[in-house]
């Protein structure tokens, strides 16, 4: 979780940087405790500039979001 605040060279290598947390966070969310924030980070990333970084949110919500409601 501590991606989302983490020192990167560019705005661009943090957002990437969060889009592969989110493919990391689908491998194993049946294995995460904190799914609620989770959610809550991936729900963040719904704006993130990076087109790709956004659309694997939404991809990740649809699938995760409605068996783990807010």
């Amino acid at each position: 979780m501590k991606v989302e605040k983490a020192r990167y060279q560019t705005d661009e290598c943090r957002n990437i940087a969060l889009g592969q947390t989110i493919d990391a966070f689908e491998q194993f969310f049946g294995q995460i405790g904190d799914k609620a924030g989770v959610l809550k980070l991936v729900r963040k990333q719904l704006t993130n500039t990076r087109k790709s970084t956004a659309r694997k949110a939404e991809r990740f919500l649809k699938k995760y979001d409605r068996e783990n409601p807010p």
